[in-house]
């Protein structure tokens, strides 16, 4: 089982994102926020799934967190 959160911009792109991933039994979808900020904990994740359009610099100092899952980029 892959656990991940949705980091979209929009709430029609994460929900989207949700039904699609969430269709796939070896998927499970922990969260979804429009912000990094957001996300309740990022521990326990396998994956974090950004989508849309976010600024990378922003991104990168969160991610750079030892305890910040793999990220995937779309």
């Amino acid at each position: 089982m892959v656990r991940l959160a949705i980091l979209a911009p929009t709430p029609a792109l994460r929900s989207g994102l949700r039904a699609l991933l969430g269709a796939d039994e070896r998927i499970d979808v922990l969260g979804e926020a429009a912000a990094i900020s957001e996300l309740e904990e990022l521990d326990g994740l396998d994956v974090l799934l950004i989508a849309g359009d976010f600024s990378l610099e922003a991104l990168r100092s969160t991610l750079e967190d030892a305890a910040a899952p793999p990220a995937l980029l779309i």
